[in-house]
């Protein structure tokens, strides 16, 4: 199982350190933007993360690159996809706007916006159940 995480590029730090606690749990795990990942991992992933902030939604509003990944991404995978929120704000589905609101809200999402024991368990569940 290979899963790809996509971001918006300002957590870094969280996205490497979520692939790192994926990888632990046996997942083979990569995030967009990391030396080698490409486009092609995209459709040989088998589940895709997103990553969800505020500045991600914003973003996925505009005509840019992150929201023409994530368009890519839910064309080619949407039973595929999980959500994951990185700041606590986004908790509330109500900030969750735009293309990510009309495609996420409904799917329900992991929050991994405060250290968790468990929440990288749940992330693992996840993806297992969008298999």
């Amino acid at each position: 199982m290979s899963v790809l995480l996509i971001h918006d590029g300002n957590t870094l730090a969280q996205v490497q350190a979520i692939v790192q606690g994926l990888c632990q749990e046996g997942i083979d795990a990569h995030y967009f933007g990391q030396p080698g990942v490409s486009l092609k991992d995209l459709n040989n992933s088998s589940c895709i993360v997103v990553c969800v902030t505020k500045k991600y939604v914003d973003t996925c509003k505009q005509n840019s690159e992150t929201s023409n990944l994530f368009q890519m991404a839910y064309q080619h995978k949407a039973a595929h996809m999980v959500f994951i929120t990185l700041e606590s704000e986004m908790t509330n589905l109500k900030n969750w706007t735009g293309p990510v609101g009309l495609r996420g809200v409904s799917r329900g999402f992991v929050d991994l916006s405060s250290p968790d024991s468990g929440a990288i368990q749940e992330l693992v569940a996840k993806i297992h159940a969008a298999q």
